[in-house]
């Protein structure tokens, strides 16, 4: 990692530091593990009347509220490349080993401490400090955060090149001083610690909050509709079904870091019997497999085309993290409540908890090798305590369609997420096996979705 030394500055809030000056270690991967085992609310800076943001919304940092100098190069870290064609090569290795889709790894920062920063007062007498931190080739950043502790009037504001923030605050959103960022787009990360007030309860010796480490995404997070570059050519676009809106809607691909590595997976959105919209959501337990990769959820609930088969396939924006509610590994199910974002034109899942024939005509939707959502057409061939198996007629699974719900042709009700297979574009007679939704209901996800053989969905 090539670091820029830093001159001495002037005042500082902080007091000052007799430290060496050390590089930082860089780790170029995170391993994949075969085992996956077992909010933030985001509000606008209060600087004037007319600068508040909405909930779901990014605003402007501190600095450009104030028009602030661009920071100077002895405030950036710049680490190394990543050997991305590596990682790439260890990923195409291990499909079909039923692992979620990698996009990225953990890279190490070492200390970071306030003497990387550039620090200035505002005008209305607070004081910022900035730090940029660029990771040469991602499409995406993140942050894990560790040991949140900001005061009363101090928040931290993260943002990527486009410049607009995401705010955190105290103990960060889950209130126990960890968490990560939300995801921003290019190979930069800005980091901004704002206190509106200076005063001596405000500072702090260091800063109020550990960088763990850096997310680094080297695939892209969506795909394209105008490429069909990832996924294979036989999969079946769900906006060309009208039948299927509704659990079009239901659907969600969902990016979240675990086991130092970030990864995407597919799930669903569930109604329960009280029909009051809680944002109750199923994955797959070997995507999301405790409650700290819950917590670094976002999920992608417009990720669809808004024509058949052309038109545009945006990802949307996404700010969501969700408490862990059930799970197990032999049924392949981890029930979640997301904890914030909009959900305007999202449908809430029916579900039915009755085991069903061979031979009863099912559907998934999923979003293959991080592509924009697709619908495949099968039967089940098998039934075990446990699990479906799924023999399809048209379209198959790929990964990354990791817990993409399985619904029931007749009713349209969620009946089971992915969990693994063998089908594909080159063998699309094979089969692919779901935990079923009947299990789980059994295992813990009916204390929260309510006593009911099987609901209708709503909006």
């Amino acid at each position: 990692m090539a670091i820029t030394d830093m001159n001495e500055k002037p005042f500082r809030p902080f007091a000052s530091f007799s430290i060496a000056k050390k590089k930082h270690g860089i780790q170029l991967g995170g391993r994949h593990h075969r085992i996956w085992n077992a909010l933030i609310i985001s509000i606008g800076l209060v600087l004037s009347a007319a600068s508040i943001a909405k909930a779901a919304e990014r605003s402007k940092p501190p600095s450009g509220v104030f028009n602030l100098n661009p920071l100077m190069d002895r405030s950036c870290i710049q680490l190394g490349f990543l050997d991305s064609d590596s990682l790439i090569k260890e990923d195409q290795a291990l499909e079909g080993t039923g692992l979620p889709l990698r996009i990225g790894v953990a890279r190490d920062l070492g200390g970071i401490d306030s003497m990387w920063g550039q620090e200035e007062a505002t005008p209305e007498g607070g004081w910022i400090w900035r730090l940029k931190i660029v990771s040469p080739g991602a499409y995406h950043l993140r942050l894990s955060i560790e040991g949140s502790r900001m005061p009363d009037g101090c928040s931290l504001f993260v943002y990527g090149n486009n410049g607009l923030a995401d705010e955190y605050s105290g103990a960060g959103p889950f209130k126990n001083g960890e968490f990560t960022t939300w995801a921003v787009d290019g190979d930069a990360v800005t980091l901004e610690l704002f206190w509106r007030k200076i005063s001596s309860q405000s500072l702090s010796r260091e800063l109020p909050f550990k960088i763990a480490c850096l997310y680094h995404a080297y695939r892209f997070l969506g795909g394209l509709v105008e490429q069909a570059a990832h996924e294979g050519l036989c999969h079946k676009d769900v906006t060309c079904y009208a039948a299927w809106k509704d659990q079009r809607n239901a659907s969600a691909m969902i990016s979240f870091t675990s086991f130092r590595s970030w990864s995407v997976c597919s799930g669903t959105m569930l109604n329960d019997v009280s029909n009051d919209h809680k944002p109750f959501f199923m994955a797959a337990h070997h995507c999301i497999s405790d409650p700290k990769a819950a917590k670094t959820i976002q999920a992608y609930f417009y990720y669809y085309t808004n024509v058949c088969n052309a038109g545009g396939a945006d990802l949307g924006d996404s700010k969501n993290g969700a408490v862990y509610l059930a799970g197990d590994s032999a049924a392949d199910f981890s029930l979640v409540r997301l904890t914030s974002g909009g959900f305007d034109g999202v449908f809430f899942a029916g579900w039915d908890t009755r085991v069903f024939p061979s031979g009863t005509e099912i559907a998934c939707i999923h979003h293959p090798k991080r592509s924009y959502r697709r619908i495949s057409f099968g039967h089940i061939t098998r039934s075990t305590p446990n699990m479906w198996r799924i023999n399809w007629t048209a379209g198959v699974t790929e990964v990354g369609s990791s817990g993409g719900g399985l619904f029931t042709r007749s009713r349209h009700r969620f009946i089971g997420q992915l969990y693994d297979g063998i089908s594909s574009c080159s063998n699309q007679s094979g089969y692919d096996d779901y935990g079923k939704f009947s299990r789980a209901y059994s295992l813990g996800a009916k204390a929260f979705l309510g006593n009911a053989i099987g609901i209708d969905g709503t909006y």
